[in-house]
């Protein structure tokens, strides 16, 4: 199956032409997170605070889940344990 990852917050949203394949909304997942991860760490994110989100969608535009994009600061201390991360799952 093919999802679509877009990043936005409520001014903008940069959507996710090309899309990517996964088996299920469970490695769809697993792929954001690794990306987001691998964003925090070369530094890509040192701009996007506050309300950003990634929003996993299918092809036809259903929102299957959003995950909130923080900074590498915002991201350590959530591994802390000052926060749980927040994987919203659309129903």
């Amino acid at each position: 199956m093919r999802f679509y990852f877009d990043l936005g917050n409520e001014l903008t949203t940069a959507r996710d032409a090309q899309g990517s394949q996964a088996e299920n909304l469970s490695d769809a997942l697993e792929q954001a997170l690794a990306v987001l991860q691998e964003m925090r760490e070369n530094g890509e994110l040192a701009d996007f605070a506050g309300d950003w989100q990634l929003t996993i969608r299918t092809d036809a535009g259903a929102v299957l889940a959003t995950l909130p994009v923080c900074r590498s600061s915002e991201a350590d201390v959530r591994r802390r344990g000052s926060h749980r991360r927040s994987i919203r799952l659309s129903s």
